[in-house]
């Protein structure tokens, strides 16, 4: 699955965090996820939408390409590990963990923040 969280703000400056839920399909998982990423064939299965699609800045986003059938403890597991390594030198920050790719980026405004942030994005992910 793609999991995707977007903190945006409209152009009337409206602010929320929009999430999507894809699925990869019964195609084999790849030794390196990281390409799942971009993919454009994903299926959407769920969205929890805060502001409106459509010509909103994207302040932060978080990705993660994580196998079909994954449970959320496991994928959560990862996302742990990821939030307890030390803070990155830049953003984007893309990583594999396990079978999982993840990528995180924000604004430069939020890096003192980035943990709280990217924890921020992953609780909307669980709330799908």
């Amino acid at each position: 699955m793609l999991l995707v969280a977007q903190r945006v703000v409209s152009k009337d400056g409206l602010q929320g965090i929009n999430a999507y839920r894809y699925s990869h399909g019964p195609s084999p998982w790849p030794a390196d996820p990281v390409p799942l990423l971009d993919a454009k064939t994903a299926s959407l299965e769920r969205q929890a939408i805060q502001v409106q699609p459509g010509g909103n800045q994207v302040v932060s986003f978080m990705d993660a390409a994580v196998p079909d059938g994954t449970t959320e403890e496991e994928w959560l597991r990862l996302v742990r590990q990821l939030a307890e390594k030390p803070a990155p030198g830049a953003f984007p920050l893309t990583t594999v963990l396990g079978p999982c790719a993840f990528r995180l980026d924000m604004q430069p405004g939020l890096f003192p923040v980035w943990r709280s942030e990217f924890k921020e994005l992953v609780r909307h992910l669980v709330l799908l």
